[in-house]
């Protein structure tokens, strides 16, 4: 893959529209590559690839010229990948096409329906306000300017209040020998 040189980051960093389109001439074909794998839909891995130079180039200040952007864009990619498949209810049909698949045997199923039902229970024994924030953002697609409004918090807040309350339930699994299937992977980030 044909990499930018650090001058163009440096530029597209400065807000040159030109660098940018070089920028997104070299990594669209890798972001939509990405995007597919993860969604396994080509119109929605366009639309996450326009989504994501969005994001590089409004957050275009914040770029690191010394390092590779392709690890940064693959982090952002990723990010809103998991956002469309929230949002889409996909880890419903997920989870029911678990529950009913037939490539799993009967212990799969087994372990992952307790898994299932520890992760559910541990989550309801988190702080009222990790516990909410943490169930709008995965459960329900709320945005985390959404559920500040909800909550009457910053945005700021909410985001706090989820990272820890995702860092408890990681802790938890961790330190039970629980072995996060792609489920947990789905929830968790």
């Amino acid at each position: 893959m044909i990499s930018l040189t650090i001058e163009t980051i440096r530029k597209v960093k400065n807000g040159d529209r030109i660098a940018f389109k070089q920028l997104y001439e070299v990594y669209s074909t890798y972001v939509f590559q990405t995007s597919y794998k993860i969604l396994k839909d080509s119109s929605i891995a366009e639309e996450v690839v326009q989504e994501c130079f969005v994001k590089v180039w409004i957050n275009r200040s914040s770029l690191d010229v010394s390092r590779d952007i392709r690890p940064y864009l693959f982090v952002v990619t990723k990010r809103i990948c998991l956002n469309h498949l929230r949002n889409s209810n996909y880890l419903l049909s997920y989870l029911e096409d678990l529950r009913l698949s037939d490539a799993y045997d009967v212990e799969q199923k087994i372990y992952h329906h307790d898994l299932e039902r520890i992760l559910y229970d541990r989550i309801e024994m988190l702080p009222h306000q990790q516990r909410m924030a943490l169930k709008m953002s995965r459960f329900e697609g709320f945005t985390h300017l959404q559920i500040a409004e909800k909550m009457n918090l910053s945005p700021n807040t909410v985001k706090n209040h989820i990272s820890k309350a995702i860092s408890e339930l990681k802790s938890f699994l961790i330190a039970n020998n629980y072995k996060a299937p792609l489920l947990l992977i789905i929830l968790l980030y």
